[in-house]
């Protein structure tokens, strides 16, 4: 869902209102670390979708067979686990039926629109002039950017990228305190949330393991 909408996304969206609204440092860096994770995720989609659907014996083989070599050794055992389980997944999904896929695609669909959606409710309660088009589209790419955080969870970067990135949206003189709120409500809602959850769920989870 994410590499097909992402391309529909720029196509509709002007560009200058995704990446050039400002000609500073911070913009330059985003457009090319957004197109380059962006790649990377297009290529290991193709890598999935063909070892999954077309040919998972024929990308067994090959993946197996590059880390093989010595320099990528060290990885071998995970890799021959990937395969096996992308040959396993590829045996369930042709099983199943055109109304599988039709319900799995919505489900997919509907679940990643809401998640970007968040955002899009919260502009509307506080900066509810802001254009909601853009406001979506921004999201696609924070969340590329996120996909790669050297922090957990995203943690300090999220935020940051979130006030940087959505601050030109504000019209107020208090922008900067605005888009602080409206980047911490973000997180809480759709990370936050679910650490408080965890900590609830986590001990009865390890509980039934164990017995």
């Amino acid at each position: 869902f994410f590499v097909i909408s992402c391309p529909i996304v720029v196509a509709l969206v002007p560009y200058s209102d995704l990446f050039g609204f400002s000609n500073d440092s911070f913009t330059s860096g985003l457009k090319l670390s957004f197109w380059l994770i962006y790649i990377g995720i297009t290529i290991w989609t193709i890598i999935l979708f063909i070892g999954i659907i077309i040919k998972p014996i024929l990308v067994k083989k090959l993946l197996t067979k590059l880390f093989s070599l010595k320099i990528l050794k060290r990885w071998y055992a995970n890799i021959d686990h990937l395969t096996d389980t992308m040959l396993e997944t590829s045996t369930i999904i042709k099983q199943q039926s055109i109304n599988w896929w039709i319900k799995a695609s919505l489900a997919t669909m509907i679940s990643w629109l809401s998640r970007y959606l968040v955002v899009n409710v919260i502009f509307g309660g506080f900066a509810p002039y802001a254009d909601q088009i853009i406001v979506l589209s921004r999201q696609f790419i924070v969340w590329a950017i996120l996909m790669v955080s050297p922090t957990p969870g995203g943690s300090g970067l999220s935020e940051w990228l979130f006030s940087s990135y959505y601050g030109d949206l504000i019209n107020s003189p208090e922008k900067e305190s605005i888009i602080l709120l409206i980047a911490l409500t973000w997180r809480i809602i759709s990370y936050y949330i679910y650490l408080i959850i965890g900590i609830f769920i986590l001990p009865s989870f390890f509980k039934k393991k164990r017995k």
